[in-house]
């Protein structure tokens, strides 16, 4: 891992010297590296090159661009109080390490860091969309550095990410974890697929490529969330037609995508293998019967077992940050030990887990954040408006993870930045209209491009 460390180094160091607009296109790359790798003991060790990814690398740029970010994000909060939502989310989960089991100290720190890092992306990442050095150029050069470390990182060096647990067969993906690796291709894809805005050669090869990818991964949920992330753009692509005529031929347009898709399943088929795609397809969508969400079905029980157990204190206050660990501990003993457990990426489920570590006060914080994006998405469809679908695009991946993966710890992470990076882009599109006047009228300092 010494040479993936070794590359975090040397791109903040890009970031702080080169032009801003590369320096994004560093930044959000880093999302392809995982300095910790697969056995990392995160319980007992700092991770020193990941913290620096998730804390400082986008620090590095909010400092270069003189503060903006931060003015930028504040003038989202005032037109949008989700922001402050997940601040006092944030607030509380630090406050919640001081009541944390001893032993799980540092996990508890992390699981504070992570969510502070996902403010700090979104502000970057926001100003970023708002001054136009995010974009599709920069959706393109990530989906093809992306593609092209997951072929070195594959192929080149032993494929050390892409060995599943149980499994016999490679999954593909860059230097980091698969099943984040094609989540993050997965908000990539609703990114592009919007901006884009037609349905052209380019975007056909873009999505067969991706959902090629996707599979070659391994990810089950990430496939189903990507299938329901091109419905709803095809739904927007349809509605968007002017004409009855129009509308014919883009049906026929996205009839071709998907004949093409289902052409290519028996060229992927010999490469899937034992993957847990594979298993998907061979037990017929049966997902209880799927080993690793059986495994978790028995966790979250274990879980709610537990907070039937609870004291009105605990109820309310939650047993601390990163606590979630406990579950595990309980659950699984030949798998989980104390000194190497990763505490915020092992409960599956961030409803419960917000419970179970920040009792009533953080879970319903966290609640009325996530229903504020149906609500929004509701309204926006209901008024007819184009960044409607988008929001209905991403809730499919964002609630899937929400519900089966560890996505608040994820912040650092591809699956992370790619929620920062379309939520970004969300809140940047519903709140431009705040600019629309003369730039006298807001204080925001210029930053060179």
């Amino acid at each position: 891992m010494d040479l993936i460390s070794l590359v975090i180094y040397l791109s903040l160091v890009v970031i702080s010297i080169a032009p801003i607009r590369f320096a994004y296109v560093v930044l959000v790359s880093l999302a392809f590296f995982d300095a910790s790798g697969p056995q990392f003991a995160s319980a007992s060790s700092l991770g020193l090159a990941n913290a620096f990814k998730v804390l400082l690398a986008p620090l590095i740029l909010l400092i270069r661009l003189r503060g903006a970010p931060l003015l930028f994000l504040l003038h989202i909060g005032r037109r949008s109080g989700q922001v402050w939502l997940f601040v006092f989310l944030t607030l509380f989960a630090s406050l919640a390490v001081l009541w944390s089991p001893e032993f799980l100290s540092l996990g508890a720190i992390k699981g504070a860091a992570y969510l502070w890092g996902y403010l700090v992306w979104f502000a970057v990442l926001s100003y970023g969309w708002f001054t136009g050095r995010a974009g599709l150029n920069l959706l393109f050069n990530l989906w093809g550095v992306g593609l092209l470390l997951g072929i070195v990182q594959t192929l080149f060096f032993g494929a050390v990410f892409g060995k599943g647990l149980y499994e016999e067969h490679l999954r593909f993906t860059a230097f980091t974890s698969p099943q984040s690796y094609a989540a993050f291709y997965v908000y990539l894809l609703a990114l592009f697929l919007f901006l884009e805005r037609r349905f052209s050669f380019i975007s056909l090869f873009v999505l067969l490529c991706t959902f090629a990818l996707i599979v070659l991964t391994g990810s089950r949920y990430s496939l189903v969330t990507a299938i329901w992330v091109t419905s709803a753009w095809a739904l927007y692509y349809l509605r968007s037609a002017f004409s009855l005529g129009k509308a014919l031929k883009r049906f026929y347009s996205i009839m071709l995508f998907v004949l093409m898709a289902l052409a290519s399943l028996p060229i992927l088929g010999p490469f899937l293998g034992s993957t847990r795609v594979a298993e998907l397809f061979e037990k017929g969508w049966e997902v209880s019967e799927v080993g690793t969400f059986a495994w978790r079905i028995g966790m979250w029980s274990e879980a709610w077992r537990q907070i039937e157990e609870f004291s009105l204190g605990e109820l309310v206050w939650g047993r601390g940050t990163a606590a979630g660990a406990l579950v595990a501990l309980r659950y699984d003993p030949l798998r989980y030990e104390e000194d190497t457990i990763d505490a915020n990426r092992v409960m599956h489920n961030e409803f419960l887990r917000a419970i179970y570590e920040w009792g009533i006060i953080g879970f319903s914080l966290f609640l009325t954040f996530i229903l504020g994006l149906f609500v929004l998405a509701v309204k926006w469809l209901i008024a007819g408006q184009d960044m409607g679908f988008f929001l209905l695009a991403i809730l499919g991946p964002l609630m899937v993870g929400i519900f089966i993966e560890n996505i608040l710890a994820a912040s650092g992470s591809p699956v992370g930045i790619g929620i920062s990076l379309a939520l970004a882009y969300l809140w940047y599109k519903k709140n431009v209209s705040i600019y629309a006047h003369p730039q006298a009228s807001h204080p925001l300092p210029a930053t060179r491009r």
